[in-house]
């Protein structure tokens, strides 16, 4: 509101409104405002989706090797080198304890072989324990 449309307005006008009063204004020392000239930005028209980087959207997978047959220490040393980890239980659903994983091999696996997994998860193994021979007495 301009200081003549403040003088003009009644008093009723002016209810809610706070008017401050400005003595000794002087122009000189208001800096004039320079023209500015606006920032032209190239615009796209074209966008080359295939030169933009892609992110995975999650960590990459690991293939399950093939590990029936094997003894729980060549098992376990196979996917140590995928970077997952085994677990075994044997033939009476009891655990197989690590010092004797070279008298078992692993009968069955739950992950079926070439299944891709997130690394470091667990490939769950029953086994047997190996028929060995024993001579003398």
């Amino acid at each position: 509101m301009s200081a003549r449309a403040v003088e003009e307005a009644g008093e009723d006008d002016l209810d809610g409104l706070a008017v401050f009063a400005v003595d000794d204004f002087e122009s000189e020392s208001v800096a004039p405002v320079a023209a500015v000239e606006p920032i032209v930005m190239a615009t796209v028209t074209e966008v080359d989706l295939a030169a933009l980087p892609v992110e995975p959207l999650g960590p990459a997978l690991v293939v399950v090797p093939d590990i029936e047959q094997m003894t729980l220490r060549k098992a376990a040393k196979e996917l140590a080198a995928v970077g997952l980890k085994l677990s075994v239980r044997d033939e009476y659903g009891d655990a197989v304890p690590r010092w004797s994983w070279g008298d078992y091999e692993v009968r069955t696996q739950k992950v079926d072989a070439g299944t891709e997994v997130v690394p470091g998860a667990t490939v769950k193994a029953k086994a047997r324990a190996l028929r060995r021979l024993v001579s003398g007495y």
